[in-house]
């Protein structure tokens, strides 16, 4: 399945076992309200979501919206992997991380998993990270009526969480690291 413009699903979406998701660099995965996503990976054949090229935006679930994944892989997305807002997720052997080839991103806080304002989460056998910080930005040069100033300091690197629950209902992890 490849991805080339941000989507939102109304309906109900399954993912077979080891099926790979493609997203071109920029997108998201969008569960509108009401709208459920299922993805049936195996130990033996993951789901993998990735992007073309550089980072993705990750997978959102909206209001009223759920998403059951099984055994998959989501790696290289810009500031989160999953962002609920009221809405159910449950995942079960779930790897999300940055592959070694990934750009780090320039500005922000990175996160796994957000979840927000209600939904139930629920994580089992999960592995989050590594995930890289975002980079700090480069120190000015010195001015060209002064070429030997000093440059100006370099701005703060961005935090990386793995997981962050504000206001759900439930939020419960067994087994993960």
């Amino acid at each position: 399945l490849i991805i080339s413009d941000d989507t939102t699903y109304t309906g109900s979406l399954t993912i077979g076992a080891g099926a790979q998701v493609i997203i071109d660099t920029g997108f998201e995965i969008v569960i509108g309200s009401g709208a459920t996503l299922t993805v049936n990976g195996t130990e033996d054949q993951s789901v993998v979501f990735a992007p073309i090229n550089d980072t993705w935006e990750g997978l959102v679930l909206e209001p009223g919206s759920s998403a059951d994944i099984d055994f998959a892989m989501i790696t290289d997305f810009r500031l989160a992997a999953i962002r609920t807002i009221d809405a159910d997720l449950s995942l079960t052997g779930v790897e999300i991380f940055d592959s070694p080839a990934a750009p780090p991103p320039f500005s922000g806080t990175r996160f796994g998993v957000i979840a927000s304002l209600g939904g139930r989460v629920s994580i089992d056998r999960c592995t989050i990270g590594p995930i890289d910080a975002a980079n700090g930005a480069n120190g000015g040069n010195g001015s060209s009526g002064n070429p030997g100033g000093l440059g100006q300091r370099g701005g703060d690197g961005g935090n990386v969480y793995g997981l962050d629950a504000r206001g759900v209902e439930s939020f419960s992890v067994t087994n993960s690291r």
